[in-house]
Parts: C-alpha cells; sequence; structure tokens
C-alpha cells in the first residue's frame, strides 16, 4: 500500500520533528530521551558512577563525589547514587536537593526505611548509619556545603515546598 500524496506532508513533518527532536537530545542521553523522572536520573547517574569505580573515586565533576548505596524502600534492590559531600570531622554531610526539586529524592526517602547505608569515598567501601541532621546542625552543615558549591544556596532558595534535608553518615564500628 502506497502512502498518498495527502498523507505525504504530514509525514514529512513528523520526520523532520523526530529528527529535530533526536538532534537536540543532550550527548549524555545514547538512544531514546529517558521517559520517568527515574530514568532520567539514572541515565545522568550512570556515567558518574562508572567513571568513580573505575578510577577509584574520582570523577570528571567540578566537586567530590561519593557513592551512596540505599536499599530501595519499595524493590528491596540496592540502589546507588553519586552525591556531592563535605567532610564535617569523621562525618561525610550530604545535602537532599534532588536538583532543587520540589519532592525529596529517593535515596533519602530509601534510607528513612533503612539508615544502614554503603558509602564509597574515594577508594574506600564501608558501611555506615544515616541520620537526619536537626537544627542548628543542619543549617551549619548546609551552609558549609553551600560555601564550597553555591547552586546548593540556590537551590534553597528556591524550594519552598519542602525543608531540603542534610543526611550525615556515621561510619559503624568494625568498618
Amino acid at each position: 500500500m502506497g502512502v498518498t500524496s495527502e498523507a505525504t506532508p504530514n509525514l514529512s513533518n513528523a520526520i523532520a520533528a523526530a529528527t529535530i527532536r533526536r538532534s537536540h537530545r543532550p550527548a549524555r542521553y545514547a538512544g531514546r530521551m529517558p521517559s520517568s523522572e527515574t530514568e532520567r536520573w539514572r541515565a545522568m547517574n550512570e556515567p558518574v558512577i562508572k567513571q568513580f569505580r573505575e578510577t577509584g573515586g574520582q570523577t570528571s565533576r567540578k566537586h567530590p563525589v561519593i557513592l551512596l548505596t540505599t536499599i530501595g524502600r519499595k524493590t528491596g534492590k540496592p540502589r546507588v547514587t553519586p552525591l556531592n559531600f563535605t567532610v564535617d570531622g569523621d562525618r561525610i554531610a550530604v545535602i537532599g536537593s534532588k536538583g532543587g526539586s520540589a519532592t525529596h529524592p529517593s535515596w533519602y526517602l530509601n534510607l528513612l526505611d533503612d539508615p544502614i547505608v554503603t558509602i564509597e569515598h574515594g577508594g574506600e567501601t564501608y558501611r555506615a548509619r544515616a541520620r537526619v541532621a536537626e537544627e542548628p546542625e543542619r543549617t551549619r552543615l548546609f551552609d558549609q556545603q553551600a560555601k564550597a558549591m553555591p547552586f546548593f544556596d540556590g537551590y534553597r532558595k528556591r524550594v519552598k515546598a519542602r525543608e531540603i534535608p542534610v543526611v550525615v553518615f556515621e561510619r559503624l564500628p568494625g568498618d
């Protein structure tokens, strides 16, 4: 069955539109554009995780990164997330900003259900207990990280629907 002349302009327009959409995809999305928010985060995070593990904790990112492994609260499966962090004494602190989103990140919700996590920091891997910082520690740690990484201050100013949590990781004894 052939294509009618009436359908040809619509078909041509559809092909042109698809070509334009593909040509404007960010380079990190090889193949199809992820459809869900979870898929988009995964597509951004997977190359960082791979590079981190291949280089013993180094990445090409401007700011330092740890890998956090939580247990998925719905799936029960390990979930790995690269996160910017700061060091506070012998502890690691992270901000649950989700890029300035109005909702909490999945990793944060996971550790509320199970606070025992795995941290990969530099070339070292260890188990830690996560806890949510409370005031005044929360503000002190947030300010400390925002000073080193000013984009976090922008998230703080933009997010009104929730308080962005700060999570502290303390190494488990013997780990």
